[in-house]
């Protein structure tokens, strides 16, 4: 038996031996015209390096593990990096560079899981691929004191004082506080700021406020938006600003029954880092967050990438179209890659009929070394046809009857935009600024959307009637409904039963959820119509449905 014992164990250690290298060896610089390598990077989209055909298979993760790490040197010769935040001047601002380089990364070295290296760096590229620190920039930007660790960057560029902006956590590595986040903002010439602090709080105070991971977005003049992570409860929060600096306090985000956001994917996930860019013309922030799956030990075990978004218009609800996990820590037992995911910084590219996202993902590796890798792939978000942008119309909705109020919601089908105005008998009506209204007496109703882009529309208007007359909107009906819905409340499924006379006519039907974006389109003949709902979230949606002779809106509630 100890023969047997003394034998295993020299099998291990030469195991060991033969991984050695390949643990600790330097990353992989990718060459494109290696011809390992059959299909080049585009201009537009890098059709990564790293993935050749001879690694597909049948797994449903969108994106694909990098083979192996991009070549970044750190300030403190270690390689070991984490947390990248990546800004591309000529997909976000339409600039073909900033400071003389298109791509701008901040990171933080954590070598050995050492936090007193961990201060944050930033370096530049030419093809998002090979990175360096730009000639007259001396890094990392700041150094910790005291005990305090600096980790979480985040970048963003702020056109108004033309400017980096570099926001980071820098609490003490005890726990004892402050848990801040501090600010230091880059020129094009390379000089930069001291620190700042532009968010505090005392965990010995309130441990639900300390957050870790700072995610910002600059809207315009006036109005920011930072998300971030719960440090010892790992729920989502949005602060708001109206210069940057001086931040709200955190307010809870949540579905849109108000619960915990991540428990109905495939899995109930606990997210711990997050990344967020805007899709503009989708109308919304966009998320990837670092995840797992059990709610014991400590929060960064993290072996999948997820996706979320939030509508620019209603920060604090949180939507969880795909379900399941983007990405997962690598299976093989040598991989850079196998322990945790972490951090997440990407891309949006508009390919004009989906979105391509590029991906700078760090993780660790089962021997404790940290490494950034690039991948790239397509999620499946909804994408909005050109034809449908700027597609302005009204919905009537359901009827309002309370104590003190009865009327008719109306609800603009467009949820692109970024401002409403709402006109009745051709005035406008102070403070009617929201996607729906309340109409409360006959008359004629009109909506104008305002797009990011200058753009307005106005839909034609409507003509509500009286009560005592035949109910019409237009051709628009909102009564005598030709058609069974069932059931309703759903789980899985919801049918429309149409009458006889309906046989063979078009019908147009549309879901929409309770922001007005379109979840489903249909055009059918079919006198039994059946909609899959099961993957949408619990809550309110509305059901759009035209014939030749008569419109309505149904209310769908889903269990």
């Amino acid at each position: 038996m100890k023969k047997f014992i003394f034998l295993r164990r020299i099998g291990i250690f030469l195991m060991g031996l033969w991984a050695w290298p390949n643990c600790f060896s330097q990353p992989y610089t990718p060459d494109p015209d290696n011809e390992m390598f059959p299909v080049k990077p585009s201009p537009l989209f890098y059709h990564s390096p790293y993935l050749r055909s001879d690694q597909e298979n049948t797994i449903s993760y969108p994106f694909k593990n990098a083979p192996a790490p991009l070549s970044i040197a750190s300030y403190d010769s270690s390689g070991d990096v984490v947390h990248p935040a990546v800004i591309d001047f000529q997909n976000e601002y339409n600039r073909f560079e900033w400071g003389g380089y298109r791509y701008w990364m901040a990171f933080t070295p954590y070598p050995n899981l050492n936090a007193y290296f961990e201060n944050p760096e930033i370096q530049v590229s030419y093809d998002g691929l090979l990175w360096f620190t730009p000639k007259g920039l001396t890094n990392p930007l700041v150094y910790a004191k005291d005990s305090f660790t600096h980790a979480d960057p985040d970048i963003i560029y702020h056109p108004d004082s033309n400017e980096i902006w570099l926001y980071y956590m820098c609490r003490k590595q005890d726990g004892s506080g402050p848990d801040n986040f501090n600010l230091i903002r880059l020129k094009n010439n390379l000089q930069y700021s001291d620190p700042i602090v532009v968010y505090s709080n005392d965990p010995q105070t309130n441990r639900d406020y300390s957050l870790v991971s700072p995610a910002v977005w600059y809207e315009g003049p006036g109005r920011w938006h930072m998300w971030a992570v719960g440090l010892y409860n790992q729920q989502l929060f949005y602060l708001s600003s109206r210069d940057g600096i001086r931040w709200s306090s955190p307010v809870l985000c949540t579905d849109i029954n108000g619960g915990y956001p991540f428990s109905k994917m495939d899995y109930n996930f606990f997210i711990w880092h997050i990344c967020a860019k805007p899709n503009y013309r989708e109308n919304r922030i966009e998320f990837i967050a670092n995840a797992r799956t059990f709610p014991w030990g400590h929060p960064s075990l993290t072996p999948y990438l997820i996706y979320f978004e939030i509508p620019m218009t209603k920060p604090t609800l949180v939507n969880t179209p795909i379900k399941s996990p983007l990405m997962q820590s690598s299976g093989d037992w040598l991989a850079w890659d196998n322990n945790k995911l972490y951090r997440t910084a990407f891309q949006i590219y508009n390919t004009g009929s989906s979105y391509h996202y590029q991906l700078w993902y760090s993780a660790m590796s089962n021997m404790r070394k940290w490494r950034i890798g690039f991948t790239e792939g397509e999620i499946g978000t909804h994408y909005t046809p050109a034809d449908s942008l700027y597609k302005v119309e009204i919905i009537i909705g359901k009827k309002e009857i309370s104590e003190n109020t009865t009327g008719i919601w109306l609800v603009c089908n467009n949820d692109k935009a970024i401002r409403y105005q709402w006109f009745y008998n051709s005035k406008s009506v102070p403070g009617a600024h929201d996607q729906t209204f309340l109409a409360t007496r006959p008359g004629k109703y009109a909506v104008r959307a305002y797009f990011r882009d200058d753009t307005e529309i106005t839909a034609d208007p409507i003509d509500l009637k009286n009560e005592e007359e035949e109910p019409a909107v237009g051709k628009e009906m909102i009564s005598a409904h030709p058609a069974d819905l069932y059931p309703n409340p759903a789980s899985h499924e919801i049918c429309m039963l149409f009458d006889e006379n309906l046989a063979g006519e078009r019908k147009n039907i549309e879901l929409f959820d309770v922001n007005g974006q379109s979840l489903y389109k249909n055009i059918a003949t079919e006198n039994k119509i059946c909609i899959d709902i099961h993957t949408y979230p619990s809550g309110i949606y509305y059901l759009h449905i035209q014939t030749a002779t008569t419109t309505w809106t149904e209310k769908i509630i889903k269990q």
